[in-house]
Parts: C-alpha cells; structure tokens; sequence
C-alpha cells in the first residue's frame, strides 16, 4: 500500500485538475523534498485505513499543492448529478492545519457541503450535487512551519 500511496502521489494523473490559481500549481516531483514526499506518502496510507470502513471508494488522485503559509490553492472537479463525493486532504508534517472550501465554477460557496476533519490537518469535504457540474475545491494553507507545505488530495465516490 505504502509503494502504490508513493508511486500515485508522484506520478498520477487525476480527475483533478487545476483551477484558475496561478498561486498553487501543482507540485512536480522535483518540488517535494524527501521527508515531505515521506510525510505525504505516510499520512495518506493513514487517511485510507481510516476511510476504510467508510462507504467512499478511492476514485481518483492525489493531487499534491505545495503553498506558503495564508496561502490559497484552487482544484477543479467534476461532479455527476445524486452522486456523493469525498475529497480527502493530508500535509506533510510541517504543515499544522488546512482548510477546504467548495465552491461552483463561478466561485459561489456551494450551500449544503458538509466540511469535517479528522484533525486540523486532514479535512474532508462531503459532496453532493442535484446536477452535473464543475465544482472548485479552495484549499487555504493555514498553520506551515516551512516556507512551503506540500498538501495532497484525494478523490473518493459513494458506492458505485
């Protein structure tokens, strides 16, 4: 688990995509540095043995941001109509807390997401929309001890 969590945060691509933020794009491999690739990596094996017994299946990810301190990251995602969605998120251990906002493509807060965290650095945003549509997820960086913290987010599905 620990090999395919490293393999797909440094090379997947994903129904996530980046939005409109010149501010976060996406991190390549290069930009991670070891202990955060490791932190990532740790933290989202983690986050799937606690998604386990959840009735989300792993659809598609992740997608890493690296962002500074009070910084924001924008992802694009799509959504089918009476489907529930999970996006998950983890930083690296440098990283204290992170906050998600759902958003349509127009930016209006999206009413009706539930938004919960298993700790401050691993939210989850809860998804479900009446119609198809592109729906932007706002990733705010709140709490990095480093001048930046990589983020990675995952993509999860309500049965199938």
């Amino acid at each position: 688990m620990v090999r395919y969590c490293l393999a797909a945060l440094l090379g997947a691509v994903c129904v996530l995509a980046l939005g409109a933020s010149a501010q976060a794009p996406p991190a390549a491999e290069d930009d991670l540095t070891p202990e955060q690739a490791e932190a990532l990596d740790e933290r989202l094996t983690n986050l799937m043995e606690v998604l386990a017994d959840a009735p989300f299946e792993f659809l598609d990810g992740p997608l890493v941001l690296t962002l500074p301190e009070d910084e924001r990251g924008v992802l694009e995602f799509s959504v089918e109509a009476g489907r529930t969605y999970a996006l998950a998120g983890v930083c690296d251990f440098g990283c204290f807390e992170i906050d998600f906002e759902v958003s349509d493509s127009d930016g209006y807060r999206i009413e009706g997401v539930e938004i919960e965290a298993i700790e401050d650095s691993m939210p989850i945003a809860i998804v479900t929309s009446p119609h198809s549509a592109t729906r932007l997820l706002h990733v705010d960086m709140r709490r990095c001890a480093f001048e930046r913290c990589a983020v990675a987010v995952v993509l999860l599905v309500e049965g199938s």
